[in-house]
């Protein structure tokens, strides 16, 4: 390659082999920067599950450039030694040869893709036939490219992943593969005849440092974009000044956790501050154990079983499925709290950390006029596993900590960071406005941020999600027992994940009083489910109605409400939408729930349903079946499908201990009945199941969903 640094005689061979490189490792940066860009650019929103924080590329670059010099100068340095005389040619593929020795580190710490091992092996051969004098450099030239071996190294595994596997994955990786070598090969041809002189070499130089600019900039600018629904959005100034709504999940925090409910630690002084002028509903039933089905029962106003968004037993090998897709979406136009308040003229704004239950796959964001996903920005990303950068985040988590790469979703202060932003455009622009807030912070596999995480005593420091689920899943398998230990670790975290969350509540209430829009606000605090730690068996969520997972919170503050009450009436996510709509004075329609500000009823029932997945039922066979609970008065009432049946007291025993519905068979029938007439107006209609790419299902198995 005439005229590059690598080929001028006056250039020492270690320093021509150092700088090929670095010339070839930078490259590699570059093109390995660009497809991860790709990735991102050309994924719909909902699939930027987690997005490379711009300063690890950055100091990959850094890492990069010394292995090359290093590297390169060492091959070039042997190769003069063993093999002086040889000329320019053996020199100008130190770089290239050091890349694909990366690759084949690369595959023997974790496991690689053999399409990278096998071209890294071409290369090798090719280098020791130019040693033996048995290739001309211009034969060379294509091959010596760094940009081939980048391009050629990643364009197949990004390919069969973006294909999720299929072969028409594999078929455009190869060809990707083809391209890019007649590519190269037509560059290298057209180089030999004009690179000449010093000037080749500046400008060789002056391009590579434009591009990596350019790739540090665009690192440094990205943002993770936002979903809109494109929903019908009314015009400025209606609304007629109505109360505007806060609503607000704390992901999978069970009522008996929150020091406001009587809980030993305390974790939610914030809340008990503010629900000295709220009203505390202290029998509040989730509608299901999961995250998609509770949230679409909130949006709605309806039961899993009638808006049909849940996990479904099917026709897989073991007699369950959760359809095709990981779970059935809320039918397209389904009426939602979101959508109705759209036509009243509110603007509808929901930011959500639960990215995998709450994306729009599922269409739990209709009506929302601006709907964020935001997403973790990991200082050492380890997502790629066919990228070199992967092993270099591995090496430093052995000196910053695992949770650097454990991280599934953003924190609480990520999430209020938003919505403060949002709080002051709404300030500005004096309309009514609904605010839908999800914060994940007490969600499994536990990792609360410093100093929450040592609130509580009980904290494994080298605790990992890969070594977390193991835990879970094999209690739940009975193959190993959920021991004292395994508790008091995992509530140490979950407490503490509570009490960041409650801290970070306090923050969005101070926040709404500066803006002046704390008072005519109605505020709204639950969760879609608890959360089990070994009773009765049971360990995490979606398996069960027992109430350490469907005995969540309630705190509403309403508009203009300066005292604090206390409700032990028995409520249920079903009565949030008519709730709302009753204080804004719209009317709800036929719905299961009813308005919690109407006098009570004491024999309104609550229900709440379990729907199996594929992974519980390949991890025992007694969740294979669908669980509902029903609750009128003081009782409760679970059947299965598989035909258990339990009936408690809730007022004598709390934690469901004693089954009494041998001994109780009038209250028995009157639960059963109430069961069979709601069960009489469940609908027709079957939904779909959801549509999810490749890192959907990822983070789904992040989260402990799959295995």
């Amino acid at each position: 390659m005439k005229g590059s640094p690598v080929a001028d005689p006056a250039v020492s061979p270690t320093l021509a082999g150092a700088i090929s490189g670095v010339q070839s490792w930078s490259t590699f940066w570059m093109v390995e920067s660009l497809c991860l860009a790709a990735v991102h650019t050309f994924h719909s929103p909902a699939d930027e599950f987690r997005l490379p924080d711009p300063r690890f590329a950055d100091l990959a670059l850094a890492v990069y450039v010394v292995l090359g010099a290093v590297s390169g100068g060492l091959i070039a340095f042997l190769v003069n030694r063993m093999a002086p005389g040889r000329g320019p040619a053996p020199i100008r593929m130190a770089g290239p040869v050091s890349l694909g020795m990366g690759f084949l580190l690369h595959m023997h710490a974790f496991g690689g893709w053999r399409v990278q091992v096998l071209i890294a092996a071409l290369l090798a051969g090719i280098f020791l036939a130019s040693l033996r004098g048995k290739l001309l450099p211009q034969a060379l030239a294509p091959f010596a490219n760094a940009w081939f071996i980048s391009f050629a190294v990643l364009i197949y595994p990004f390919a069969v992943l973006e294909f999720q596997g299929r072969a028409k994955g594999r078929w455009v990786g190869a060809l990707g593969i083809l391209l890019v070598f007649l590519i190269c090969y037509a560059i290298a041809r057209v180089a030999t005849v004009l690179r000449t002189g010093k000037s080749a070499t500046l400008g060789y130089l002056a391009l590579g440092a434009t591009v990596a600019a350019t790739v540090i900039g665009y690192h440094a600018s990205t943002q993770q974009r936002i979903i809109r629904s494109g929903v019908y959005e009314a015009p400025w100034g209606s609304g007629g000044g109505r109360p505007n709504v806060i609503l607000i999940t704390l992901d999978t925090v069970r009522a008996d956790h929150l020091s406001l409910y009587g809980y030993a630690r305390d974790t939610s002084p914030h809340l008990q501050q503010f629900a000295r002028e709220a009203t505390v509903y202290t029998r509040a039933i989730a509608a299901s154990d999961m995250t998609l089905a509770s949230h679409a029962s909130i949006f709605t106003g309806l039961y899993a079983s009638q808006h049909g968004a849940h996990w479904e037993m099917g026709r897989g090998k073991d007699g369950v499925s959760i359809g095709p897709e990981f779970g059935l979406r809320l039918p397209p136009s389904s009426r939602t709290l979101a959508g109705i308040l759209a036509g009243k003229g509110y603007r509808t704004m929901g930011i959500a950390a639960n990215v995998p239950y709450l994306q729009h796959a599922f269409h739990v964001d209709q009506g929302f006029q601006y709907f964020s996903l935001p997403v973790p920005r990991l200082v050492l990303d380890t997502s790629c596993p066919f990228c070199l950068r992967t092993d270099f985040a591995h090496a430093l988590t052995k000196f910053f900590g695992v949770r650097q790469t454990e991280l599934l979703y953003v924190r609480a202060g990520e999430v209020n960071r938003e919505a403060f932003r949002l709080l002051d455009q709404q300030k500005a622009n004096h309309r009514p406005f609904l605010l839908f807030l999800n914060y994940m912070d007490a969600h499994q596999p536990y990792f609360p941020p410093s100093p929450y995480d040592v609130k509580y005593p009980g904290k494994d420091s080298t605790m990992t999600a890969e070594r977390y689920w193991p835990i879970e899943f094999q209690a739940l398998s009975g193959s190993r027992p959920y021991s004292v230990q395994d508790r008091e670790r995992d509530e140490s975290q979950y407490d503490g994940g509570i009490a960041y969350i409650d801290a970070n509540l306090d923050e969005l209430f101070t926040r709404m009083k500066q803006l002046g829009l704390y008072d005519n606000s109605m505020i709204i605090i639950t969760s879609d489910h608890g959360q089990s730690f070994g009773e009765k068996g049971l360990v995490g969520h979606g398996s069960s109605v027992y109430q350490e997972q469907v005995h969540v919170p309630l705190v509403i503050k309403y508009p203009g409400e300066t005292r604090a009450d206390v409700q032990n009436r028995l409520v249920s996510h079903v009565d949030l939408l008519p709730t709302v709509l009753g204080v804004l004075g719209y009317q709800a329609g036929k719905l299961p729930g009813r308005n919690l500000r109407a006098p009570d009823d004491p024999q309104a029932a609550a229900f709440s349903e379990s729907f199996p997945c594929d992974l519980l039922v390949s991890l025992s066979s007694r969740f294979r079946r669908i669980e509902r609970a029903t609750f009128i008065g003081d009782f409760k009432l679970i059947t299965a499908t598989n035909g258990v049946h339990e009936l408690y007291d809730l007022a004598t025993d709390p934690h469901e201990e004693h089954n009494v519905y041998n001994e109780r068979p009038s209250d028995a029938e009157v639960l059963e009945a109430g069961l069979r007439q709601w069960a009489s107006t469940m609908p027709l209609v079957r939904p779909q199941p959801a549509t999810l790419d490749r890192q959907a299902i990822k983070v789904l198995k992040s989260l402990g969903y799959l295995q």
